[in-house]
């Protein structure tokens, strides 16, 4: 179990930059036309669990760094 008092908040913002990058790196070769990120908000983030942790809006929805970094990489897309 991840210790999740100990995890920043940058993590779930550099595991999306990191996603991103690699995708758009592939998507010409894969044909990749859209990439859909599940995690609005953090879910039963108690339960200590990584996935639970990955929102880009906290449990009471107020919004996380990940959120400012999917709006910045939705701009630079033009969509």
């Amino acid at each position: 179990m991840v210790d999740r008092a100990n995890r920043s908040e940058l993590t779930p913002e550099a595991v999306l930059r990191d996603i991103v990058g690699a995708v758009r790196g592939v998507s010409g070769l894969y044909r990749v036309s859209d990439l859909r990120w599940f995690d609005l908000g953090d879910a039963n983030a108690a339960s200590g669990q990584l996935e639970n942790g990955f929102g880009l809006l906290r449990a009471d929805y107020s919004r996380k760094r990940a959120f400012g970094a999917y709006r910045e990489l939705v701009a630079a897309d033009g969509e």
